[in-house]
């Protein structure tokens, strides 16, 4: 499903992304896809959520590992930690579970590669990062009701200045203008749920 849009402003080209499903790398915890039917253009790229900046994916994940190591380097941090909780590599690639990683033995039966520790640490990581991504949202929603408020008012400006106006290019001006901000305003109406 696609997320809710704003209307563009003039000159802007609206954003239709979508959260990457079904990816093997843990870079995309932090990365948007272009839905390709409204950005046909951009199938080889990916959108950083935490700046807004395109990130080539057109040899792999390369770039949003290396945009993350050098541009988000707590949250780059963060997923090497949450890594390294599951287990680390042998020489071959195949993952070390926990227990043997700590140890140097390799563990006797699979429980002893899931135990409940390395389970509430798998949580712990995993809280952090949706409450940083629940921080993300509430700071977004606040941004967007500020912008709701601010176009509101605007509109109310408008039909006052409209209202006294006697120049007739003048009127259709700002009919135009509160008819575009009447779009904006139901576009955060819709995100903001009114």
């Amino acid at each position: 499903s696609s997320p809710a849009q704003l209307p563009p402003l003039d000159g802007e080209q609206q954003l239709c992304l979508i959260k990457p499903v079904n990816k093997k790398s843990k870079f995309w915890v932090h990365f948007s896809e272009y839905d390709l039917e409204a950005h046909p253009d951009k199938a080889r790229y990916a959108r950083c959520n935490l700046c807004g900046r395109d990130i080539s994916v057109k040899q792999g994940t390369g770039g949003l590992k290396n945009h993350l190591k050098f541009k988000h380097p707590a949250e780059n941090a963060q997923l090497f930690a949450y890594s390294e909780i599951e287990g680390g590599n042998n020489a071959d690639g195949s993952t070390i579970p926990v227990a043997a990683s700590a140890s140097g033995i390799a563990p006797s039966t699979p429980a002893a590669a899931s135990s409940p520790a390395k389970k509430r640490a798998k949580i712990y990581a995993f809280q952090d990062i949706t409450s940083r991504m629940d921080a993300e949202k509430r700071s977004n929603q606040k941004h967007d009701l500020e912008m709701w408020s601010t176009v509101r008012r605007e509109i109310k400006e408008l039909k006052k200045e409209l209202a006294s106006e006697e120049d007739e290019e003048a009127r259709e001006e700002l009919e135009r203008d509160i008819k575009n901000l009447k779009k904006m305003k139901a576009g955060f109406d819709e995100q903001l749920g009114f």
